[in-house]
């Protein structure tokens, strides 16, 4: 995928980092937007909106995990792919990164194919995002297909959201989902993964590629909580992609943010 031309923030107070992937960046058509530290890099994106960002994880007065978490809370950068950057591959934290909301942990010192490579793999991502956003910030959510295979689940939604005032559409496999979506043209579907049959990975790209349901945003809810899963979802066309327990407040302000 060509990259050129996307705006793409990085975040690191080691300034050898900085010019690293300042160089790389540059010489893939990249605009490239540098900050030391949390403080200076939230003042900078609301002015210049970055595609993607890069954030170290040590660093003094706001860590990476702070820095991200206030990125990931505000409404108009929520979809926007934030990338961990920090030289220790722990469990731990990569764990603490999800936590806050990021969307993958490259290891420093990293590689100009493997910085370049997280770009890309983001960047159709936050493009499929924002037209999306533009989509449903005139065209208010009222109306939402939650699909899991498990009764629970599914009464749990739908109890949260139809207090919350929202019109709930239910399917209990994914080729119900792509048959209601089509059928019904829910404002917004929730997607389960692990189902029998047509998978949520399956009937997300099915639903993403079809003329007539291409517009309607999924957020996938779901216990795969790996890197990979995440990455792969949101490859398939979901906007938003969220862990099992889904915390309810989270769900309710990214159904919010975009209606």
């Amino acid at each position: 995928m060509d990259i050129a031309g996307l705006k793409v923030m990085v975040i690191d107070d080691s300034n050898t980092i900085r010019r690293s992937a300042e160089i790389f960046l540059g010489q893939a058509g990249c605009e490239v937007l540098l900050a030391e530290d949390g403080f200076d890099a939230l003042a900078k994106i609301t002015d210049h909106k970055p595609d993607v960002i890069f954030v170290d994880i040590m660093m003094p007065r706001l860590d990476g995990y702070q820095t991200c978490a206030l990125i990931k809370k505000n409404a108009r950068l929520t979809s926007t792919p934030v990338i961990m950057l920090s030289s220790r591959d722990g469990l731990f934290d990569r764990a603490r990164g999800r936590m806050v909301g990021s969307d993958e942990y490259l290891t420093k010192p990293f590689t100009k194919d493997s910085l370049l490579k997280a770009v890309a793999t983001h960047a159709a991502v936050t493009r499929r995002a924002e037209s999306l956003f533009r989509r449903t910030s005139t065209m208010p959510i009222s109306t939402i297909l939650v699909v899991d295979d498990s009764p629970t689940e599914r009464l749990a939604l739908q109890e949260l959201l139809s207090r919350e005032g929202y019109k709930v559409l239910t399917a209990e496999s994914g080729e119900q989902a792509v048959e209601r979506s089509k059928a019904d043209k829910p404002d917004l579907i929730l997607m389960d993964v692990v189902m029998p049959g047509m998978n949520g990975y399956q009937a997300t790209r099915t639903i993403s590629r079809h003329e007539s349901t291409r517009n309607i945003p999924i957020i996938m809810c779901t216990s795969k909580g790996q890197e990979t899963d995440k990455i792969w979802g949101m490859r398939q066309g979901a906007l938003a992609y969220l862990v099992k327990p889904v915390d309810h407040d989270e769900l309710l302000a990214r159904i919010r943010a975009m209606g």
